[in-house]
């Protein structure tokens, strides 16, 4: 399971680059079973469009596998933020998520969004 959610974040993260995205895999969690990096909710990938600043949160899942309470509330706050927040159990997911494309086809480069986070 963990081999197919890394193939789906990479996927993701090349289709977010293609679209001009700065985004990386946030590899948080637990290391050895006993420390955890980072805080928790956290989504897999993080990251921002160059041109607009908007903040880019996604959880990556696997089913059957399903948010856990804490990432199911900072993707609902993120999004309450005006970010683009979101769980992808496949690329579609990501591919069917129009604010990736609207947001950044109406703006000039370096022309900053309103409702950005």
């Amino acid at each position: 399971m963990a081999e197919a959610e890394n193939r789906l974040k990479k996927a993701i993260l090349d289709y977010l680059h293609s679209l001009g995205h700065e985004a990386w895999n946030t590899n948080q969690g637990r290391i050895a079973g006993h420390y955890r990096a980072g805080r928790k909710g956290l989504p897999d990938i993080q990251g921002y469009h160059l041109w607009t600043g908007i903040a880019i949160f996604i959880e990556t899942k696997i089913p059957p596998n399903t948010l856990t309470p804490d990432q199911a509330v900072f993707l609902f706050n993120a999004q309450r933020a005006g970010c683009i927040a979101m769980k992808a159990t496949s690329l579609n997911d990501v591919l069917t998520e129009k604010r990736l494309l609207e947001r950044h086809l109406s703006r000039e480069p370096g022309e900053r969004a309103r409702d950005s986070c």
